[in-house]
């Protein structure tokens, strides 16, 4: 169900992902569920980060600033956050190879966002790939251009991955801390 938007949104991406930011926002608290009887896993302050981070974009998505310059800084500064902490997860030792910086900078907002969300991306397959090592997930869209369904693609690519960690984590991590 699409969320109801204040105002026209700004750009056509943003109604088109609401509800798959909204879907990885789940997959995160069902993380965070399953993390939480381990009080000391390293891995509680990401993924509280993210939730915060999920909800935050979700947010400036439905309701963001109405000037255009502020809105699209605080959309790409929110999903520089989220692959900044998405980044910081360490599973058995292991951190993901992808890291979030340097900032994306130069082209259009469209431009930037897609490559943000294929940095995200990049950063959960790593994940992903630390928990299920050998598993073939499919390829990651390229992402190379930004207009609308080029930030959907990659956007709905991610909430699959995300939704693939959710559940390795509930079936796998039964009594066992995520970080060890």
């Amino acid at each position: 169900m699409t969320a109801p938007f204040a105002n026209p949104p700004h750009h056509p991406y943003e109604k088109k992902i609401y509800d798959t930011v909204n879907a990885m926002l789940t997959d995160v608290n069902t993380i965070l569920n399953k993390l939480n009887p381990q009080p000391n896993d390293a891995n509680l302050a990401p993924t509280n980060g993210l939730i915060g981070r999920l909800q935050a974009l979700l947010e400036e998505l439905k309701t963001g600033s109405p000037k255009q310059a502020t809105h699209d800084k605080n959309i790409e500064a929110i999903l520089f956050a989220i692959a900044q902490i998405a980044d910081q997860y360490n599973i058995f030792g292991q951190s993901p190879p992808t890291q979030a910086a340097p900032q994306p900078t130069g082209g259009t907002h469209q431009d930037r966002v897609v490559r943000l969300f294929a940095k995200i991306d990049s950063i959960c397959r790593d994940i992903f790939h630390i928990l299920e090592p050998g598993t073939i997930l499919p390829a990651q869209p390229t992402g190379s251009v930004g207009d609308a369904h080029d930030i959907v693609a990659m956007a709905k690519d991610t909430e699959k991955v995300v939704k693939q960690i959710s559940i390795h984590i509930v079936s796998q991590h039964v009594n066992a801390a995520f970080s060890k």
